[in-house]
């Protein structure tokens, strides 16, 4: 079994709280910086940084070399070396 770094452990006991505990709503929304955290903490390479972008930003992104691949944990779109052109 992956050894499991810390935001990866705490992603996942916020999760589990969320999911099974008190999941008030001012609960979930205290967590929601830990956890954009723990999802930073999965970038592979040189992907560290969790942004809010526009689709024309991730077109872009893209068109500059970016993968625009899914990030296989997360699911979260990446943009790190590997793909478009121009």
């Amino acid at each position: 079994m992956r050894k499991q770094n810390g935001h990866t452990h705490l992603m996942r006991r916020a999760l589990e709280e969320a999911i099974h505990g008190p999941a008030d709503a001012a609960t979930l929304v205290r967590q929601i910086p830990m956890l954009a955290s723990a999802l930073q903490s999965l970038g592979r390479g040189d992907d560290k940084v969790l942004a809010h972008i526009t689709p024309g930003e991730a077109r872009l992104l893209k068109k500059r070399g970016g993968r625009g691949s899914k990030h296989p944990v997360t699911g979260l779109p990446e943009y790190g070396p590997g793909g478009g052109g121009g």
